[in-house]
């Protein structure tokens, strides 16, 4: 009667709402409704009520993030493990808590001690360190001013210390200097006649960084025939995922604001990656992190086969990769993120391991595997640390030993591996601390990597709703020196995308044939689909 439409009246629209089988409420107090609104829009679902659960609306680790750093531009803290543990808005409106630090606004500069993820770099291929980066080819929708893109990146490299690193090597080893505002960035502009001389021009600013002197942020604005591309280059000793999501939101703000003429504004920041380095050394200190000593140092005498390759001579640098890959179905996926975690509470990483450790299984005769586990590394670590909005690169790798070697069937398998992942102290955090920080854990290598990377969307929409940069999948050239020596043998990642799961497996094509890589892929890919299709019944 009111003119406006009743949207829990409507039917329930593939991809924006699910069932999630209980009755909605709406907020009842003012935190109820901020969690509700955060909700709504880190998950892009609604409605969303106060009985509902966040594993069972998508939700994830990278995704707890998010909701954090939103509540705290709302005024309200709320830690990571209490969205995980206490899953459904209504219990978790018990642990808000209202701010009450706030992280220092000014420019950070000085030294900074190696996180252990650098320590891990450096200590690993020392050929063309320089030449390893993240980048992301970003498209445009029209034109992009020269202007507007100069300030916004301009204003990113002011509010995001980290992108202004260098890193220099010394008589006890390297270290890290986070410079002022006259460290800058790099922009280009360039015209190209067609893709090889992009790809050439792309190549170009990924392998001429110098560490030493940097930037180690840098931009190519690609003015081409049918539109404008938007390449970003970042050293990985400054960034990781959860980095660039923060990266594409500010950007998008950013230059939103520019083409409004609005000033620019971006939220307050978090605590600096400096700060974190502080409370981790401490953290390497603790009687809580010590206890873990035990479960690492068991993980040495993990016994496990090598890695069966076609060819174990065969070399393995960057230059030999090869990579294949498969993506699940939109319906599939959203079984996945949703419905698949309301019989065994298993959550992504669950399903996405037990289907890939069946596949080496299967094809390559693996029953007891090592794997080396890539997390996003913001865990608690027992102080008042808040870095949700802080870039670097704060990822964890830690090891996991599998065991599939009984005859038990698929869901036996996937309760066998979510048990030992639960297992894993603090999501694995620890193990990097202990062996850099403390020198308490000896080294375990994997021949295994898996990731994931979770949702990236389409792109980053900006305050005004519309999407000016979507993430382009045009190649565009080598990130990582084809030189340098890679640490594990099969690297296996997966993103969501456009609502779609899609997995990447990279190999040595001096190890492996396609075909062998091929049926690893195809056996994962049934697998995971049956995994999916079996759990989510299970209800």
């Amino acid at each position: 009667s009111n003119g406006k439409i009743d949207k829990r009246a409507l039917p329930d629209p593939l991809g924006l709402g699910i069932s999630t089988g209980v009755v909605y409420q709406g907020p009842r107090n003012e935190i109820e409704s901020h969690l509700i609104a955060i909700y709504e829009e880190v998950l892009k679902r609604q409605p969303i009520g106060i009985h509902d659960d966040f594993f069972l609306l998508g939700g994830d680790s990278i995704k707890s993030i998010q909701i954090t750093s939103r509540l705290k531009q709302r005024g309200y803290s709320l830690r990571i493990g209490d969205i995980l543990q206490h899953p459904v808005i209504e219990d978790l409106s018990c642990y808000v808590k209202q701010v009450v630090r706030i992280a220092d606004q000014g420019l950070f500069t000085g030294m900074i001690p190696l996180s252990p993820i650098q320590h891990f770099f450096f200590e690993g291929s020392e050929v063309d360190r320089h030449y390893f980066n993240q980048s992301v080819l970003l498209q445009v929708s029209g034109g992009l001013s020269e202007e507007g893109v100069r300030l916004s990146l301009e204003k990113l490299v002011e509010h995001h210390d980290a992108l202004r690193m260098v890193y220099r090597s010394g008589s006890e080893g390297w270290e890290q200097e986070n410079l002022g505002l006259e460290q800058g960035y790099l922009l280009e502009i360039l015209s190209v006649s067609d893709d090889a001389a992009f790809i050439r021009e792309c190549e170009r600013l990924e392998s001429s960084c110098d560490l030493s002197k940097g930037p180690l942020f840098r931009a190519g604005l690609f003015r081409r025939a049918w539109g404008d591309q938007l390449l970003l280059i970042a050293h990985h000793l400054v960034i990781d995922g959860v980095s660039w999501r923060i990266l594409f939101e500010d950007l998008s703000a950013l230059y939103d604001q520019y083409l409004r003429g609005l000033p620019f504004a971006l939220p307050a920041k978090t605590d600096s990656f400096g700060y974190w380095q502080q409370q981790q050394r401490l953290y390497a200190q603790q009687e809580v992190l010590l206890s873990e000593e035990a479960y690492w140092s068991g993980l040495s005498s993990f016994a496990v086969d090598p890695l069966r390759k076609d060819h174990p001579e065969g070399s393995n640098l960057v230059g030999d990769v090869q990579t294949l890959s498969f993506s699940l179905s939109a319906p599939l996926t959203e079984l996945l993120l949703t419905q698949c975690y309301r019989a065994y509470h298993t959550e992504i990483n669950d399903l996405l391991v037990t289907g890939l450790g069946l596949a080496l299984k299967e094809v390559l005769g693996q029953e007891r595997l090592l794997l080396s586990m890539e997390g996003h590394g913001r865990e608690e670590i027992g102080s008042d640390v808040d870095v949700s909005r802080t870039v670097g690169w704060f990822t964890t790798i830690y090891p996991v030993g599998l065991d599939l070697s009984g005859t038990g069937g698929i869901t036996d398998h996937l309760i066998g591996v979510k048990e030992r992942l639960r297992r894993v102290p603090n999501k694995g955090i620890g193990y990097g601390i202990l062996r850099y920080l403390s020198d308490k854990c000896s080294a375990v290598h994997p021949e295994v990597r898996f990731n994931y990377l979770g949702d990236f969307g389409t792109g980053s929409p900006a305050e005004s709703g519309r999407e000016i940069f979507t993430f382009s999948g045009d190649a565009h050239g080598e990130s990582i020196s084809s030189k340098r020596l890679r640490d594990v043998s099969l690297d296996v990642s997966g993103i969501l995308t456009g609502g779609m799961l899609h997995i990447s497996l990279s190999y040595s094509d001096s190890e492996y044939e396609q075909e062998t890589i091929g049926s690893v892929l195809s056996c994962y890919q049934s697998i995971l689909e049956e995994l999916i299709l079996t759990v989510s019944s299970a209800t």
